[in-house]
């Protein structure tokens, strides 16, 4: 607020006082916004001045505008402070490759520390969860073909496969009950649940890691009384295809301002404008893809180009001041990884016990400090839809950011 809209504010408080529709307080009352022309007030005599409620003593009169000062000050004040307090007192954007968990953490922040979900977000996050569940059946029933598993079921099968198959859906919460019977009868077949298992056999396909959980859960999601819990929504999954912005308030840290924005290489060019005045730096990496090629780019492994991405942005000389912090993200699948694909096969320089997680861990922890153009300032070791570990981790690293932040503007030593 200016002394333009303090003004128009007093001006219209005057109108509704006196019933004055054309009174103007910075005419009638210019002493409030310029003392010099006081006198230019003085209109019937030494002693008395015209206003639209009658005849005033000057005495009154000032009384009058010094009331009136003082309420355009506060205004100022109160306008001023909410300004203030709209502002952050930390910037975070969360950067990474695709599908490493930026849009997870997010989530977790959200639902930890702002304000609960409305009804029009759990509506969204109906819709995408059961196109989840519709997605992940269709991809196990093509997955079943290319591990020729499909070849061991019987007809009753092969017309349920079919439909799925071919069915189109209308992305809304009511899905033909058909549908939703043929979707639960194929889960119970144990091949198809041993390709869900073997998933990472089939990279080309994309099937997402909380496939079992969805399809274990369908009976529950099909319900025409279901209502997404905050662990369905911290496990759907639905793309970032623009920049997510995310207001938060947490204890010792202050308010923050969390920016998620889309992984995919063609995306990656409309990071750069919010690089500005950014405290921190939250560098997601899914551990367990160190054996699969790049969904956009089939003949780039994803763990390089999770090195190559995170090399870049440590060096790049717009985020000089910003402190970075690296989750090695999704060490429960990449644990379960280690006993089915050997990380020899795609990094050559491995030396040590495959089926050793701490090594595992250790090496390619490593690999990351020697691409980065800088000191971190942590490294986690993180599951990002474990809600009660992601709360301490989060709230850690936001007290860690905050207090380098002080110390460099020299607020605390």
């Amino acid at each position: 607020m200016n002394n333009d809209d303090a003004e128009s504010i007093l001006t219209n408080e005057f109108q509704s006082e006196f019933n004055c529709p054309n009174f103007n307080a910075s005419e009638e009352y210019p002493s409030i916004y310029n003392t010099e022309d006081r006198m230019s007030l003085y209109t019937q005599g030494p002693n008395s001045i015209y206003t639209p409620g009658g005849n005033l003593s000057i005495s009154e009169n000032k009384k009058k505008s010094k009331s009136r000062s003082k309420l355009i000050d506060k205004m100022l004040k109160e306008e001023a402070k909410k300004k203030k307090e709209s502002e952050p007192d930390l910037k975070i954007l969360i950067l990474g490759s695709s599908n490493s968990g930026k849009s997870t953490l997010l989530k977790q922040m959200r639902q930890n520390f702002s304000k609960k979900y409305t009804m029009e977000e759990l509506d969204y996050f109906h819709v995408v969860i059961i196109e989840n569940v519709i997605t992940i059946m269709k991809l196990l029933v093509e997955g079943l073909e290319l591990l020729g598993l499909d070849k061991k079921l019987d007809e009753n099968y092969q017309n349920d496969a079919a439909k799925i198959k071919y069915f189109q859906w209308d992305k809304t919460i009511f899905v033909d009950k058909e549908i939703t019977e043929i979707i639960i009868r194929l889960w119970n077949f144990k091949e198809v649940k041993e390709c869900c298992n073997r998933k990472n056999e089939l990279s080309t396909l994309f099937i997402q890691d909380t496939a079992k959980y969805f399809m274990d859960s369908a009976s529950r999601i099909f319900d025409p009384i279901f209502s997404p819990t905050n662990q369905d929504v911290i496990c759907c999954r639905k793309p970032t295809y623009d920049i997510k912005e995310t207001r938060l308030l947490i204890k010792d840290c202050g308010n923050l301002l969390v920016y998620d924005v889309g992984g995919q290489k063609s995306l990656r060019q409309y990071w750069v404008p919010y690089f500005s005045d950014v405290h921190g730096i939250i560098f997601l990496v899914d551990m367990s893809s160190y054996d699969m090629m790049m969904e956009e780019d089939s003949e780039t492994n994803r763990m390089m180009d999770s090195l190559n991405l995170f090399e870049s942005i440590t060096k790049n000389k717009l985020l000089e001041v910003a402190q970075f912090i690296l989750f090695l993200n999704k060490v429960d699948l990449f644990e379960e990884k280690l006993k089915k694909s050997k990380i020899v096969d795609h990094f050559s320089d491995f030396i040590g016990d495959q089926l050793s997680d701490k090594v595992a861990k250790k090496y390619f922890q490593k690999k990351f400090e020697e691409r980065a153009g800088r000191m971190l300032l942590s490294i986690q070791f993180t599951n990002s839809t474990d809600s009660r570990l992601m709360k301490k981790v989060i709230v850690g690293c936001m007290i860690i950011i905050r207090t380098v932040a002080l110390k460099s503007i020299g607020v605390i030593s």
